[in-house]
């Protein structure tokens, strides 16, 4: 019994690092369609995805991926997420250079639109 359990377990830890499928394929600019509207506030468990044109693009709440736009005309430091990747918002405040982030999400001024 027990010697099924560690594989399994460490299956289970392997499985998520990897994170959720992306449904873009990594080709963020090619599938951003501008959006009506304000769009809305990002919060902690939002996932950020960063092109290969440097720009970070959201799932909106339509489904479809929006623009990461920060008020005041901040913006994300490029090296918080590699190219081609994801991360969630809360995993970005945690590094270096991340309370500005977390300040944007508090304030509600970082917005998928």
């Amino acid at each position: 019994m027990f010697r099924y359990l560690f594989p399994a377990l460490a299956a289970m830890l392997v499985a998520g690092c990897t994170g959720p499928r992306d449904p873009w394929g990594g080709d963020y600019a090619l599938h951003y369609r501008p959006a009506s509207g304000d769009g809305h506030a990002l919060d902690y468990n939002d996932r950020v995805y960063r092109g290969s044109d440097d720009a970070y693009y959201c799932q909106r709440r339509d489904g479809t991926l929006g623009l990461v736009v920060m008020a005041e005309g901040g913006a994300l430091p490029p090296e918080m997420i590699a190219e081609g990747r994801s991360r969630k918002l809360g995993a970005i405040v945690t590094r270096p250079g991340g309370g500005a982030i977390r300040e944007a999400i508090e304030r509600h001024a970082l917005r998928c639109v």
